[in-house]
């Protein structure tokens, strides 16, 4: 991340010399992302800011999307639910009025990690249902594995520990099979669900559900991903 920061900053340098403003907001929001990978949370805040500035003077309502949905990323981290909300909902709103698919199914999916950790596991299922199932006709296993690992964050809210541990085994495999595992960085929800599961249930029984997830095929693992809980 160290790098990546220092090569978008001096590409940020390069372009504003340049006059490219689009270029500069582009390298100003991936920089904001990697901040916040690396937990620098301040830091991503303003650049994520400076971005969103340039890109609404050039009115690029998809660059204003995916940079809103960095700044819900960076609030989350910092414990600002209804900020972190108000971000995706924004970026939402954009992604519904075009043909952008990937981000409408990972935006979903960001608004049920949020109201997860607002303790609301009826809307966070809600979100990531919505985000899976377009996840599912996009047919890319990462957008598929993202909502199956906040699928068992819900089912952490509702003690079922086993099923945390299934699904996060099917997100596991889905991820291993285009060999794009989650980096330390983008763990922290999934490390958050597995350390409740691990809590509350031996290592065998979380090892023997986990590996049955694992062993699903990308139907099997959604079907058994919207099969939907006792509330």
């Amino acid at each position: 991340y160290e790098q990546a920061l220092h090569a978008l900053d001096e590409g940020v340098e390069l372009a504003t010399q340049l006059g490219s403003t689009e270029q500069t907001m582009s390298l100003l929001a991936l920089a904001g992302n990697i901040l916040v990978l690396s937990g620098d949370n301040d830091a991503a805040r303003a650049r994520h800011e400076e971005a969103l500035r340039l890109a609404q003077r050039l009115s690029l309502q998809s660059a204003i999307a995916f940079i809103r949905n960095g700044m819900g990323l960076c609030a989350r981290r910092q414990g600002d639910y209804h900020l972190a909300r108000a971000h995706h909902e924004h970026a939402l709103s954009v992604y519904r009025r075009g043909p952008l698919p990937l981000g409408a199914a990972l935006t979903y999916a960001w608004l049920g990690y949020t109201a997860e950790l607002e303790g609301d596991a009826d809307q966070a299922e809600a979100n990531h249902i919505e985000s899976l199932t377009i996840a599912r006709k996009i047919g890319d296993p990462r957008a598929v594995a993202l909502p199956l690992e906040g699928l068992g964050g819900v089912a952490v809210l509702r003690g079922d520990y086993q099923r945390c541990a299934t699904l996060l085994g099917a997100a596991t495999a889905l991820r291993a099979s285009v060999d794009a595992p989650l980096p330390p960085g983008e763990r922290v929800d999934v490390d958050r669900a597995a350390g409740a599961a691990h809590a509350h249930i031996d290592n065998s029984a979380f090892d023997l559900a986990f590996d049955e997830g694992a062993a699903m095929t990308l139907d099997a693992a959604c079907i058994y991903a919207t099969t939907l809980t006792p509330t």
